[in-house]
């Protein structure tokens, strides 16, 4: 799970980054914020995994309440708040900043709501974490599961209608 999550962290910034490149003048700020926060996720969610893969599931601490703090997978745990943090947050702000690149026909305007929706459930999951109960990260889960491959469906249609369009 842990090599997934730094690739995914990898592979969406180059997503974020592509989307950027090609967003019309009038979003290209709204487009760079959203580099910007899924580049934050990236460095959070590739450190925290990297650092559990590597170093944190094989060490054995003393202390049974340091190993607690120091799970992933267990809450409450440094490790998870720091997950929460990059999928939660800086996720969510991503894809409500990206979604203002798409503007236009039914397909872009599918793709503007999905990001929206997604964002949206991301932040709402981070904030029940926070706030009211941990089981509300499924929220969050709920956000970015359903969201990115519905995005991915939409965004390779874009690009097959656009490649189409050019030729």
């Amino acid at each position: 799970m842990e090599v997934v999550s730094i690739i995914a962290g990898l592979v969406l910034v180059v997503v974020i980054g592509e989307i950027h490149a090609y967003s019309p003048d009038q979003s290209k700020t709204t487009s760079l914020i959203a580099l910007i926060f899924i580049s934050m996720f990236a460095v959070l969610t590739c450190t925290n995994h990297f650092l559990y893969l590597t170093v944190l599931n094989k060490v054995t601490f003393e202390s049974s309440n340091l190993n607690s703090i120091l799970s992933l997978g267990n809450w409450p745990s440094l490790v998870m708040a720091v997950d929460y943090l990059a999928w939660g947050l800086f996720l969510g702000l991503a894809l409500l900043f990206a979604a203002a690149s798409f503007k236009g026909d039914r397909l872009r305007s599918a793709l503007r709501w999905t990001f929206v929706f997604s964002g949206t459930l991301c932040i709402l999951g981070v904030v029940g974490v926070a706030l009211i109960d941990p089981l509300l990260w499924f929220v969050s889960v709920t956000g970015y599961g359903l969201g990115f491959p519905i995005i991915s469906i939409l965004l390779t249609m874009l690009y097959i209608k656009s490649k189409w369009l050019s030729s």
